[in-house]
């Protein structure tokens, strides 16, 4: 029933899917951003992050380096960009839709997102697999 549900959902959005080819989803085609995010990208528990140190700014807010546990205990370097505190709503939206579009990509040349914290009162983030530009240089 569940996937009847999800079938109804994508065609009520526009979607329609294709077995075994990847398409591009505009995430705008959501109402609700955070819909959009949940779709392409997993949530992360906080405290499996590990922030280490700033590295930049950006748009949205800060771009740290950190680390990031995962399930089987292992840590793996990640880039992890924020939201700043204040934001306006439409800061908030671009922020996700940016997370949206992240999520879809799938390529070794593309960095790629490791998933998104939403649910923290506090703060919103993403976070993306890191690799040393000084690795391939």
């Amino acid at each position: 029933m569940k996937s009847e549900e999800k079938r109804r959902k994508d065609l009520q959005n526009g979607h329609l899917r294709f077995p075994g080819i990847k398409t591009y989803i505009d995430p705008d085609t959501y109402e609700d951003p955070s819909l959009a995010v949940h779709e392409f990208a997993k949530e992360i528990d906080p405290s499996r992050i590990r922030i280490e140190r700033v590295i930049g700014a950006g748009e949205f807010g800060e771009v740290c380096s950190g680390r990031l546990k995962t399930p089987g205990k292992r840590e793996i370097p990640v880039a992890i960009k924020t939201l700043k505190g204040g934001h306006m709503d439409r800061q908030r939206r671009d922020f996700l839709r940016e997370a949206s579009i992240m999520g879809q990509f799938d390529h070794p040349n593309i960095i790629r997102l490791e998933g998104v914290v939403t649910k923290s009162k506090y703060w919103f983030s993403y976070f993306s697999s890191f690799i040393y530009l000084s690795q391939f240089l």
